[in-house]
């Protein structure tokens, strides 16, 4: 585990600044459970950051930052179901080989993929395509580590839960695991052409 004292901390566009206390860096979840615990006994909030990707101040903290990006890599895919179990700090961009490998995909993304995939979900971060659904979309389960240090798994026996498990911003608690639905790999076919201004709102509203 690392940890980093008054570090400074900002988000990739560079509008949202802060000092906590001290960022730690788990690299499991016993590590993970003693920083949420420790930083209980000292009565600070906590905060997760994922790739730093929002323009919102959700990670901006004076306490206990978690960096969960060491907690990363895809743990199960089961190509039958389609449900890909994958760590909170996976960036989106290290998920396509090894779903495509197994024959799986990701129904949709955005144009970028650096956003490590608990935050993608836990932000409503939405995809490509009007008829698309963002990534909280997707999620069939979710595990999460609360404010005791405990783990909670949430899934689609309690479907009110697991929706707001999904979109909950971080308020429920340090997200370790989340389980997607992926679909059968496909291809696409890019095509670029000149339009008016008048023919993309046509098209597109």
């Amino acid at each position: 585990m690392t940890t980093t004292d008054t570090a400074p901390w900002t988000n990739w566009a560079g509008n949202v600044r802060a000092t906590p206390r001290v960022v730690v860096q788990p690299t499991s979840l016993d590590e993970l459970r003693a920083a949420v615990v420790e930083a209980a006994r000292r009565g600070e909030r906590v905060r997760v950051a994922g790739a730093g990707h929002s323009f919102a101040p959700l990670c901006a903290t004076e306490g206990t930052l978690l960096d969960c990006s060491l907690l990363a890599g895809i743990e199960t895919i089961d190509t039958e179901t389609g449900a890909a179990t994958i760590w909170a700090g996976t960036r989106i961009y290290d998920l396509g080989e090894p779903l495509l490998a197994r024959g799986r995909a990701l129904a949709n993304q955005g144009d970028i993929d650096r956003q490590a995939i608990a935050g993608a979900v836990s932000t409503g971060t939405h995809g490509t395509g009007r008829g698309h659904g963002s990534f909280s979309s997707m999620v069939r389960a979710v595990e999460m580590m609360d404010a005791d240090g405990a783990l909670v798994t949430i899934d689609g026996a309690d479907p009110a839960r697991l929706r707001a498990a999904s979109l909950s911003l971080g308020l429920f608690g340090a997200l370790t695991r989340v389980t997607l639905h992926t679909v059968p790999a496909y291809k696409l076919r890019e095509q670029s052409r000149a339009l008016s201004f008048d023919a993309c709102l046509d098209g597109f509203l």
